[in-house]
């Protein structure tokens, strides 16, 4: 028998926000999309830069990205697996952009139900 808690914490359309948790999921998305500029501006100019410099662009990018899904997954009440799951997710080519997308769409129809308007850079109330 699966809890309400473990049951709702996959499930947007049941999460109910605070405040608090609905500001954590706007700042957690506007993360992922911060996260996905930085890597994006860093593959364009890396052959241009010095190797040190590529690599402090690669592990901002991965931090932004860190720190956006916990936040999400947090503000969603994510089991702790689940974000474990998603944070190791994300280091796979391929795989991190279908699990960007999912983090994505899951902050997205939570924000929505908060009563955020959600855009291409995030979200505002």
């Amino acid at each position: 028998m699966v809890s309400s808690h473990e049951q709702s914490s996959h499930d947007v359309e049941h999460v109910q926000l605070s405040t608090t948790e609905g500001e954590q999921l706007a700042l957690g998305q506007k993360r992922l999309i911060l996260a996905i500029v930085v890597s994006y501006i860093g593959s364009r100019i890396g052959a241009e830069i010095s190797v040190w410099m590529a690599v402090c662009v690669a592990v901002a990018s991965v931090a932004l990205i860190a720190d956006g899904v916990l936040k999400i997954g947090r503000a969603l009440r994510w089991s702790t697996s689940t974000r474990a799951i998603s944070l190791i997710l994300m280091l796979v080519p391929l795989v991190n952009l279908i699990t960007l997308l999912w983090v994505n769409s899951s902050a997205t129809k939570g924000l929505r139900r908060a009563g955020y308007r959600v855009g291409l850079f995030g979200a505002s109330r």
